[in-house]
């Protein structure tokens, strides 16, 4: 039987116990029994979240050794090009054809770098403002007793295993 059907005969037999029409040591221990299905279903689905709990992390560990993976080659192919760009540099070579490849220096696109950013004039200059709210500043006035206009404090529950 799933759970669900477990948690709603036991509810039934709940209503039953409260109107009193069947003897309560029958309900008794069909609710007894009903709660000790219940107790195995839960400590089953328990057992399989900490299994999943254990693929995550898993998991994880390995996508945090493929990305180490990865910024590993990224920095092997930068230092192989800046090897080839100096190389081209010493010898003033722009550009080598092999069988297989060309290589060659390009420019690139031309970039502002903002040097000094006081010297610059205003007209040229945009203000990015960015509204935050410190909840943890808000929390702490509400928990006092004060009270913060478009605000709502919550409290939810989450399911811990150990």
């Amino acid at each position: 039987m799933k759970l669900y059907e477990l948690t709603s005969n036991y509810r039934n037999l709940m209503e039953l116990l409260d109107v009193g029409e069947v003897p309560k040591d029958l309900l008794s221990n069909s609710m007894n029994e009903i709660e000790e299905d219940i107790k195995t279903k839960v400590e089953n689905i328990a057992k399989i979240i900490k299994t999943k709990e254990l693929e995550k992390e898993a998991i994880k560990k390995e996508e945090n050794r493929l990305i180490a993976k990865r910024k590993a080659t990224e920095n092997n192919i930068k230092s192989l090009k800046e090897y080839i760009e100096e190389s081209f540099r010493s010898t003033g070579k722009t550009k080598i054809k092999t069988n297989l490849f060309t290589i060659y220096l390009q420019k690139n696109t031309t970039t502002v770098e903002v040097v000094d950013i006081k010297k610059i004039p205003k007209l040229y200059k945009t203000e990015d403002t960015i509204i935050k709210v410190d909840k943890n500043r808000i929390k702490e006035i509400i928990k006092n007793g004060g009270n913060v206009e478009g605000i709502e404090i919550k409290q939810t529950e989450s399911l811990r295993i150990r």
